[in-house]
C-alpha cells in the first residue's frame, strides 16, 4: 500500500532554500519512501516523539508516520549540520 506524503508548513518554508538539484533528489527520495517506507534510509530519532529521518545526501527530512490515515508528514528538511540540534 503505498504512502500519501504530506509537506508541513515548515518543511515547506525549509525547501524555499534548498538548491534545485538537492530538491529534485530529496522528491525522489520521498517518492521511495512512500512506496516502501522501510526500503529507504530511515532511522527512528530518539530525541523526538515518533520522528524519524531520510537522508538525503547532505540533507535530513525529519517526518513522522500517521498510521491511521497511511501518511507520511514531513516535518522538516535541514542541512545535516543542523539536522538534529532542535530535538
Amino acid at each position: 500500500m503505498p504512502w500519501r506524503v504530506s509537506l508541513a508548513p515548515r518543511a515547506e518554508k525549509d525547501l524555499v532554500d534548498v538548491p534545485m538539484a538537492d530538491r529534485k533528489a530529496i522528491g525522489r527520495a520521498l517518492e521511495r519512501l512512500a512506496a516502501d517506507p522501510y526500503s529507504c534510509d530511515i532511522k527512528k530519532l530518539k530525541a523526538g516523539e515518533d520522528v524519524w529521518r531520510l537522508r538525503v545526501g547532505s540533507w535530513r527530512v525529519r517526518f513522522r508516520f500517521q498510521k491511521a490515515n497511511a501518511t507520511i508528514e514531513v516535518l522538516r528538511v535541514l542541512p545535516r549540520s543542523k539536522g538534529y540540534g532542535d530535538l
